[in-house]
């Protein structure tokens, strides 16, 4: 039986967002929000890691693809800079 690994990954960013929900709603109280958004990003970081090394690795692509990566990097920061998940998670 063959895997459908597009399907795999987006049951598994399912998991990972409601766990992530959970988790937050549970220390929002607690926790200042930029620990809480360094938390998410060093855990996002950490997982997308292992695939860019990988295209790193592969010849001809690694060199010329890394200023597209750190241009979307950058892109989606400035994107998403000044929002916030937490009147989402506090308001039931």
């Amino acid at each position: 039986m063959k895997v459908n690994l597009a399907l795999l990954a987006a049951a598994a960013t399912g998991a990972q967002v409601g766990a992530a929900m959970v988790a937050s709603r549970f220390v929002v109280a607690d926790v200042p929000p930029l620990t809480l958004a360094l938390l998410r990003y060093s855990i996002g970081f950490c997982c997308l890691l292992p695939f860019f090394l990988e295209t790193l690795m592969t010849p001809g692509l690694g060199v010329w693809s890394l200023p597209a990566i750190i241009l979307v990097a950058v892109g989606l920061w400035l994107a998403t800079r000044g929002t916030t998940a937490s009147p989402a998670i506090i308001d039931p």
